[in-house]
């Protein structure tokens, strides 16, 4: 079923990728506005980086698939949130009390990003994009409910 999807829209290719694209990059503004609640409260109190933490890991991620599969649109996409991920965290370092917590999750977050890299790396080329794919998807599956787990 899939595979009548992809020739439907095969023709549509470029166009669909530049509106995928202008989309994904619109979505990674939304730290701004975590950012602007920080600068007016003067503090990180009640906010935690996971967000910002999960956009640098989720850039990384994708930036690698991005390469493994030599999509130019998804490595422009991913190196500008990627960027836009570590402003975000320095904007929440530079405003929270709880420094070495922070250096602490950072530590996690690059061990955890590490491994799967290096996991992408070691992989067999014909199962990589499917199974790195698969783990992307997971995590961003659990950082889309991690906001519910508090519940």
């Amino acid at each position: 079923m899939l595979d009548v999807l992809a020739d439907v829209l095969q023709p549509y290719k470029e166009l669909v990728g530049s509106i995928a694209a202008i989309v994904t990059v619109g979505q990674m503004f939304s730290g701004s506005f975590i950012c602007w609640d920080i600068y007016k409260q003067g503090n990180t109190r009640g906010i935690g980086i996971m967000p910002f933490l999960g956009g640098v890991v989720m850039s990384v991620l994708n930036l690698k698939f991005g390469y493994i599969l030599r999509d130019d649109k998804m490595i422009q996409v991913n190196l500008f949130g990627l960027a836009l991920n570590i402003i975000y965290c320095l904007i929440y370092f530079n405003y929270t009390q709880e420094k070495m917590k922070v250096w602490a999750q950072l530590g996690l977050a690059g061990a955890f990003s590490a491994g799967l890299i290096a996991y992408a790396e070691m992989e067999d080329p014909k199962l990589v994009e499917n199974r790195f794919g698969t783990i992307i998807t997971a995590f961003m599956f659990y950082l889309i409910a991690s906001p519910l787990f508090g519940l």
